[in-house]
Formats: C-alpha cells, sequence, structure tokens
C-alpha cells in the first residue's frame, strides 16, 4: 500500500536514528514530476527503538504505527515512540480498522437532511450524510471518524461509497419527481482523483440519475488549497452538468477574484454565521452580504443552520434561495425521509 518499514541494524537511540529520518524526509521534499506535473508527496514517519520501546518484532512495528499517526496528526514529519501517547494512539488506530472494515462490509449509513425552497417551503432537495453507529459504541459522531479517514486515505473510498449509496436511495424519489436534486460531499483527495469525473460519470450511469440531479458539495478550503487542479476537476464535472456547491462559504480564504472563474453554481453560507443571526449584528451583516454577493454572481444561496422560524422569516426576507437545519428536520434514514416526500403532482 502506501507504507513502508525501514530498518537499522546497527541503530542505538535517537542520535543514530535521526540522520536517516532526515534523509528520507528531504528525498520526499522533492517534487515527482510525472507527465511535466510535478506531484508533492507527503511522509509521516513513526519511530520504535529497540529495547526500549518492545523486545519483540510485533511490538516495535505496532508502536512505530502508534508513532507515525502521532506525526500525522500533528503534521510533525516524525515522532519517536511515546507510551504516553499509546493509550490514546491505540484507541484511534483500532477505530481506524473498525471503521475500513463498517465500509468493507457496508454497515455504513446514509441519512439524509432535507433541503427547503425559501419561497415556497417545500423540499427541493437532500443532502446526503454519512453516519456510523458501531456495534459496541453506538452512534460515533462525524467530526471524530471523518478526520480519521481523511488522515488515512479511507475518505476517497468512503466518498464514492456514499455517492454510490446515495444516488441507489435516491433514483426512485428523483424519477417520481418527489426529489429535485441530492447532494454529496466531496472530500480533499477526490478532488485532486483525475479520474473523478469518470467515476462520478459511471455511478450516475449506473444508477440512471441524470447529471442535473446531483449536486457536489466541496469545501471553500479545498477549493483553493489546490485552486489550478480544483479549476480543472470542476469545469469536467460541469460539463458532464453537475451542480457545484461551495460549502462552508465565509470560513476559508478564497479570493472573489478566482471564485467568479470557478464553474460554481451554489453557495452555502456556514452554520456558524446563521445560527446567530438574529442576536448578532455582525453575523446578520455576513448572511446578507453573502447572499447579495451570490446573487451577484448569479449564484443560489444555500443556509445552514436554521434552527428556527425566526431565522427562517429573516432568510425568507433577504430572498436566500434555500434553507437547511434542524427547523426543518434532523438527518434521518431513507424510510422516515422517504415519508416526508410530497407524491408527484398530477
Amino acid at each position: 500500500g502506501d507504507e513502508f518499514a525501514a530498518v537499522l541494524p546497527i541503530a542505538d537511540g535517537i542520535d543514530d536514528t535521526l540522520p536517516l529520518v532526515k534523509r528520507l524526509l528531504s528525498a520526499m521534499a522533492t517534487p515527482f514530476v510525472v507527465e511535466q506535473n510535478s506531484l508533492h508527496i507527503g511522509i509521516s514517519i513513526g519511530i520504535a527503538i529497540y529495547p526500549d520501546d518492545g523486545a519483540r518484532r510485533e511490538d516495535l512495528m505496532r508502536h512505530a504505527d502508534v508513532a507515525m499517526y502521532h506525526a500525522k496528526q500533528n503534521q510533525r514529519g516524525f515522532a519517536f515512540y511515546d507510551n504516553t501517547l499509546d493509550k490514546n494512539s491505540l484507541a484511534l488506530l483500532t477505530l481506524e480498522a473498525e471503521l475500513l472494515k463498517a465500509l468493507t462490509e457496508e454497515t455504513l449509513q446514509v441519512y439524509f437532511q432535507p433541503k427547503i425552497a425559501v419561497a415556497t417551503g417545500a423540499i427541493c432537495g437532500a443532502e446526503a450524510l454519512l453516519r456510523w453507529r458501531h456495534p459496541t459504541r453506538g452512534w460515533i459522531p462525524p467530526d471524530e471518524f471523518i478526520p480519521i479517514a481523511e488522515d488515512t486515505g479511507l475518505i476517497e473510498p468512503l466518498t464514492y461509497w456514499v455517492l454510490d449509496r446515495s444516488l441507489a436511495l435516491c433514483r426512485d424519489w428523483l424519477r417520481e419527481g418527489r426529489l429535485n436534486n441530492v447532494a454529496v460531499n466531496l472530500s480533499a483527495r477526490c478532488l485532486h482523483d483525475e479520474a473523478l469525473p469518470l467515476q462520478v460519470r459511471r455511478l450516475l450511469d449506473k444508477h440512471a440519475v441524470p447529471a442535473e440531479r446531483l449536486t457536489l458539495e466541496v469545501t471553500e478550503n479545498v477549493i483553493m488549497n489546490d485552486a489550478k487542479r480544483a479549476h480543472n476537476i470542476l469545469l469536467q464535472l460541469d460539463a458532464m452538468g453537475i451542480s457545484i456547491s461551495v460549502d462552508d462559504f465565509g470560513t476559508g480564504h478564497s479570493s472573489l477574484a478566482y471564485l467568479k472563474r470557478l464553474p460554481v453554481d451554489e453557495l452555502k453560507i456556514d452554520k456558524s454565521f446563521v445560527l446567530e443571526v438574529m442576536n448578532n449584528p455582525n453575523d446578520a451583516a455576513i448572511v446578507r452580504a453573502t447572499v447579495e454577493l451570490g446573487h451577484n454572481l448569479g449564484l443560489r444561496v444555500v443556509a445552514e443552520g436554521v434552527e428556527t422560524e425566526a431565522i427562517f422569516n429573516y432568510l425568507k426576507q433577504l430572498n436566500c434561495d434555500v434553507s437547511q437545519g434542524y427547523f426543518h428536520g434532523r438527518p434521518m434514514p431513507p424510510e422516515q425521509f422517504s415519508e416526508i416526500l410530497l407524491p408527484v403532482q398530477v
């Protein structure tokens, strides 16, 4: 896979190990040129030293793995094993293995949260959200397992699994006209995958879902971290007829000059601004300005974090396009979501 082990038979502690670690980090810092493209590959190194960190081969490998995970979490490049890290790191490693098992055995679940057209109050779409019910720990919050998936590379197969499952579940709702659109979140890794458009096309064809019925949500920071590559991928998705949404808008560092050139159809105002819009004048000003900005750029504007009727009414005054939040409904399993969808109007 993407993990390698180096054995230093004559190393006798940190002083003997550090020179090689620094050489490895230096070697990986040099970009790889593939077909005239410079690729920067990150590396995290975990070190365990015999006999202090283990007398058996298995213990040394496990402790080196724990140290590597710690280095990755802290973005330090390398870390030496420390038994004070072991309990927490071992728990995270266990969770990682269990998440991979859940993906392989398809015991994860996709929930749907309704998106409401502000002008009519009707459901106009839904956001697909990944949920994990652990066999012994119960529900594990996404903000606990998603970072693990991102750090370990599991986020890419997870994203494609959610997309596949969402299209399968929504196919009949879309055909029957009970749902106009389903939104799925894209990870940073997926947006850097040149095969992404082909993968999405394959899944749309597999489930016979028109491309215009799908919205792919990408966070502002993900787009701006590699704007040139993101632009190329988004152009291909846009050419297919897929809607592109900038999620968590207002929390990143996007350039408005670049934003206007991106093939974007929708801005989603981050819930941190919407939640206090009735109590905080600054948040109210940000929401109002974002709605105006989006409309001036010809974009649809979605407000997340709508939890009260007062907030919904305020958004209506601003002519915000779409509202999403607990006021309209929490994320729910597909069976429950199907019950709130109106039948086709004849």
